[in-house]
């Protein structure tokens, strides 16, 4: 029986360094398009960034991997926009796999929030001096 790999993969995997297969490729770029979560991503992301999403292979978010792990973008109240996940079950991994680039804008966010436990952008977060002074590092840090 061939073990599930575990999280020692690069963020870039088989699935975000190339195109997929035809007939999945053509379904992913229908999603990226039309699909539920995403579509309203798409529209989210033309609004706020002034252009359509980047969804080639290679870029700093791993769509492939996250459109086959069945991932969407959620509802995200506090920014009134559509998110994607950081991170998803991916098969054949084990553990999660980080969806975002270490360098990508947000990912310190996912930081934040595995160390402190809450997202920074909710109106109703439990801070802590020692969260607020977290998050001054991780800001300074994203510059």
């Amino acid at each position: 029986m061939k073990e599930a790999l575990s999280k020692k993969n690069t963020w870039l995997d088989q699935y975000g360094s190339k195109p997929l297969p035809a007939a999945q490729e053509q379904q992913f770029q229908t999603d990226m398009q039309f699909g539920p979560g995403w579509s309203n991503w798409r529209r989210d992301f033309q609004r706020d960034v002034g252009q359509q999403p980047n969804t080639d292979p290679g870029g700093d978010y791993n769509y492939r991997a996250a459109w086959l792990s069945g991932a969407k973008p959620e509802f995200h109240e506090p920014s009134n926009s559509y998110h994607g996940m950081s991170s998803a079950l991916v098969p054949p991994y084990a553990d999660p796999v980080n969806l975002k680039a270490p360098d990508h804008p947000t990912m310190w966010k996912e930081s934040f929030m595995q160390e402190h436990g809450f997202d920074p952008d909710a109106t109703d977060a439990p801070w802590t001096e020692e969260a607020a002074a977290s998050l001054l590092r991780y800001l300074e840090a994203a510059k």
